[in-house]
């Protein structure tokens, strides 16, 4: 599986994810100027990577289409509201 290179500068990132890299306990993969990667694998076996920094943190999952499962900032969580 490919990874993929954001940026220009020298200070670029290069993450290659595996599914056998996710475990049943969330471990810190990637930490980088005050931003940290995890992975882990919920009970259901879907793999997902939370994203955190001091203000909060976004849950997705790699292998779902890249989905937004959850995310909270300011110890508020953001969801959908049905209308």
């Amino acid at each position: 599986m490919g990874g993929r290179v954001m940026g220009t500068g020298e200070d670029d990132v290069r993450v290659v994810l595996q599914r056998p890299a996710f475990g049943d306990r969330e471990r810190e993969a990637v930490a980088a100027k005050g931003l940290t990667a995890s992975l882990f694998r919920y009970d259901t076996g879907v793999e997902a990577i939370r994203l955190s920094n001091t203000r909060g943190n976004v849950v997705i999952l790699p292998y779902m289409g890249r989905m937004v499962w959850s995310a909270a900032f300011g110890g508020v969580p953001l969801e959908a509201r049905g209308g």
